[in-house]
């Protein structure tokens, strides 16, 4: 007898295949020969599925027949001849009789196609996390950067504001003495000046002993008579004010003394020819013991009082030796302010009458 399954000769009685392990029809039949010779094993009674070149041991031609199989023989030509079941035949046909279940060549072919793209499935992810493990998308040419949300995004710090740039320098307050000789040293006391910052704020700047190494002046000595510009610098930036620097006072032999002539008068300011002509007024008779130098002096030192500077140098000279005088005003800028009182203006006026009535040689 032979295995249904792969043909393996098998000794009669055998249940199961010795070679593929399928199980022996026991009403299968013994070997048979066709009528051209061929050697068949019938399976059963019905119609048979025959197999050329069965492993049965017998010649080349032998052929196996399988129960259910189609009764009608296929063409000579067709070279794959005893390889065909029906479908009907082949579900017709015993357990024991078919063996193994049937295989589907169309089956296998679409399992091997899904087969096949699983695999090339599984190598491109396998590509992709070994070349780009992090995502990166390397393969698409160039890294993209990955999105951060509004709460992933480190929290800026407000940058400190920088503090505000002295822009320009003015004074606000000339120094209280602006009157000296020649050799005197600069006295910058009551200096105040007005720093101009670049966010457009304004700040004061009194010079003080404390503050003194912020300052620096030039010249800070005097050594020749005239209106000097000194110049102060600030936190490297500077402005400029005037003094008036003096020699002492001369010594004049050429005035006319007279015995009748009042004396200056000196207080503890400083020396006046009339030391009371801002506060009353004086007679023209008052005044004719007075010489010409005296009445020019005297009409002067009036305007001396609040600070006017003189164009005649030997009136500068003089009344910067005073004490009491300090220049802060050109002729111009004091003739347009009018600070003078009435009294002031009359005594002036009295003063100018004499001399003119003399014809001073100081007109």
């Amino acid at each position: 007898m032979f295995c249904t399954n792969c043909g393996e000769q098998l000794p009669d009685g055998t249940r199961f295949c010795t070679k593929c392990g399928a199980r022996i029809d026991a009403g299968a039949s013994a070997d048979a020969t066709t009528a051209g010779g061929e050697k068949t094993t019938v399976m059963g009674t019905d119609a048979t599925h025959v197999m050329p070149g069965a492993d049965t041991g017998a010649a080349p031609d032998a052929t196996r027949v399988m129960p259910g199989a189609a009764s009608a023989p296929l063409p000579d030509e067709d070279p794959y001849r005893g390889l065909y079941v029906t479908d009907e035949a082949w579900a017709g046909a015993a357990d024991g009789a078919r063996g193994e279940p049937r295989r589907s060549g169309r089956g296998l072919v679409i399992a091997a196609v899904v087969t096949c793209v699983l695999a090339v499935a599984a190598v491109a992810a396998l590509v992709v996390v070994v070349i780009d493990p992090f995502g990166l998308h390397l393969l698409d040419g160039a890294p993209v950067a990955q999105e951060q949300t509004a709460s992933d995004e480190p929290a800026e710090e407000p940058e400190p504001e920088a503090d505000p740039v002295p822009k320009s320098l003015a004074v606000a307050t000339a120094p209280s003495k602006t009157g000296y000789l020649v050799g005197d040293s600069l006295d910058p006391a009551g200096l105040v000046l007005t720093l101009t910052l670049d966010d457009g704020s304004e700040k004061t700047v009194t010079y003080s002993a404390d503050a003194a190494s912020d300052f620096s002046f030039d010249p800070s000595t005097f050594d020749a008579a005239g209106n000097v510009e000194v110049t102060v610098t600030y936190k490297g930036l500077s402005t400029t004010f005037g003094v008036a620097v003096s020699e002492p006072e001369p010594t004049s032999t050429s005035e006319p003394t007279s015995t009748s002539s009042p004396a200056p008068t000196s207080t503890s300011s400083g020396t006046y020819v009339l030391p009371d002509s801002a506060t009353r007024l004086y007679s023209a008779d008052e005044l004719s013991g007075l010489s010409n130098w005296q009445l020019y002096v005297a009409r002067n030192e009036i305007y001396a009082r609040h600070g006017r500077m003189f164009q005649r140098q030997d009136l500068q000279d003089y009344f910067n030796a005073q004490s009491w005088y300090t220049p802060l005003y050109s002729p111009e800028q004091f003739d347009s302010m009018g600070l003078l009182s009435s009294t002031e203006q009359q005594n002036a006026s009295t003063i100018l009458s004499v001399e003119k009535a003399r014809g001073s040689e100081y007109l």
